[in-house]
């Protein structure tokens, strides 16, 4: 539906009708008008951000896209309680946690130098129970099945509060969209990784060779995309182009390739054989800071991985469809609830054509539709009711804006402020009128703006959140 002008009132006139188009963006939240229907088909590109200049004394673990959930259970990785036979289960450190059983099993918490203590938790039901209280103070405490290898669905979290349903173990990337969030975990969805995540134990399966001057490599790698100049990404070590042959670098991670063989170097002064640096790795693992390194494979897979999606360079994993991302009819605006973004997100969708042309409201430059401005109108305070007059002023609608973003108002290409400027919260509520002025910093309470211009500055009017260069009509998707 558009509005039209008609006898000195606006009017519903269906001029629109349903469309599929496809748009990628980089910059979040997306703001676009829709149909009710949910997203056809959507994917998000990874991406990875660092923090600091990592060193074997300093690791600097990078994020990708994707939070840790609150459970700490791993279902996949149970261990034999000690004194117990052949029952399986996880440790936790001393603390209080609460439990959600999602099993047809009963599941039981005990402490390790008190086999005698269980406190059952039934099934489907919760429980909680204070680790760090016990006779004889010790270090952990752990929960295990009654009769099964593994516990199944069961969520454990820190605290006195217990959830009332089941959350997976690993990440999820939250996408949240009219105030809903919807969860996508990767440990049960399939994504294409392009980046691989390597981490070195120091365990007997890892075969390190001496190079000398403190370089170490290993020779059973060989899945990275072969480059001239290999870009990888490593918790303790910096990438560099070529470590055997860098003198002068006391550190640094490398992959080599020749016509004989494909190599993963590590170059580290400080260590003089194999064995030494190999008994650091395996150090370095126990203390829960495990030497990482994330690098390019050549051929990218899809499987399930419980790991956030990264990037290196122009090669990023990506996830597809997961779920559908709901939507409502009109204007929609999708984030991503993670610390760190997507680099891309692309999204087919049923929007609008209008008789102008496409109406795209994350997609176009400029936000002023001078169709929507009440001529000899002004919008009048908290109602945000239009009271004519006969000055030649008028309002328009509201228009969705972004939180910490500036806002430009131009004629023409040439700076151009408002008569006024109507701020109000994203749920439609009234916040106060300015003096309108050529730019406008976007509090973080502000959702919606609406201006008071003179009819004579409709002609190539736009407002944008870049600085203005050039003219672009609200019906010209760029």
């Amino acid at each position: 539906m558009i509005k039209q002008r008609e006898a000195n009132s606006w009017k519903s006139v269906s001029y629109a009708k349903s469309i599929t188009g496809a748009q990628t963006y980089t910059k979040f939240p997306i703001v676009l008008r829709t149909t009710d229907q949910p997203i056809p088909t959507w994917s998000m590109d990874g991406n990875t951000e660092t923090s600091g200049t990592p060193s074997p004394s300093n690791p600097v673990m990078p994020n990708g896209v994707g939070e840790r959930t609150e459970n700490i259970y791993n279902k996949y990785n149970v261990i034999e309680v000690r004194n117990l036979g052949t029952r399986y289960g996880q440790y936790v450190p001393e603390g209080v946690y609460s439990i959600y059983n999602d099993t047809d099993n009963r599941v039981y918490w005990g402490v390790q130098d008190m086999q005698s203590r269980f406190i059952a938790c039934e099934p489907h039901s919760t429980a909680t129970v204070d680790m760090s209280v016990q006779h004889g103070s010790p270090n952990y405490g752990f929960i295990m099945p009654y009769n099964d290898a593994s516990l199944g669905d069961v969520t454990i979290v820190q605290g006195s509060t217990a959830p009332d349903h089941y959350i997976p173990y690993g990440y999820k990337i939250p996408i949240t969209n009219g105030g809903a969030t919807t969860n996508i975990y990767l440990g049960s969805t399939q994504s294409t990784r392009q980046i691989k995540k390597l981490v070195l134990t120091g365990g007997a399966g890892e075969t390190w060779n001496n190079a000398g001057d403190g370089t170490m490599y290993r020779s059973d790698i060989s899945d990275y995309l072969k480059e001239a100049i290999v870009t990888s990404v490593c918790t303790h070590y910096p990438c560099n182009a070529n470590v055997p042959s860098s003198t002068a670098a006391q550190y640094g991670v490398s992959f080599i390739t020749s016509s004989s063989y494909n190599r993963l170097y590590i170059k580290d002064t400080l260590y003089s054989t194999a064995t030494d640096f190999k008994n650091w790795l395996a150090t370095e693992y126990a203390n829960g800071t495990p030497v990482t390194v994330w690098y390019v494979l050549a051929t990218a897979t899809t499987a399930t991985v419980n790991e956030p999606l990264m990037k290196i360079g122009t090669y990023a994993d990506t996830l597809s469809n997961a779920t559908p991302i709901p939507t409502t009819s009109g204007l929609n605006t999708i984030d991503i609830n993670a610390t760190v973004k997507p680099s891309e997100m692309s999204l087919t969708y049923d929007g609008y054509k209008l008789c102008k042309g496409q109406r795209y409201v994350g997609g176009v430059v400029n936000k002023f539709d001078e169709s929507t401005f009440i001529s000899d109108a002004e919008r009048s305070g908290q109602t945000g009711e239009v009271i004519p007059n006969s000055s030649g002023y008028g309002t328009s609608e509201l228009i969705p804006v972004e939180s910490g973003k500036t806002l430009y108002f131009s004629q023409n290409g040439t700076a151009s402020a408002p008569t006024y400027l109507y701020t109000y919260q994203s749920n439609g509520t009234f916040i106060q009128r300015l003096v309108g002025s050529n730019t406008y910093d976007v509090p973080n309470n502000c959702g919606y703006v609406a201006i008071c211009i003179h009819r004579t500055k409709l002609s190539n009017y736009q407002i944008q959140y870049d600085e203005v260069t050039e003219y672009h009509s609200y019906y010209e998707w760029v």
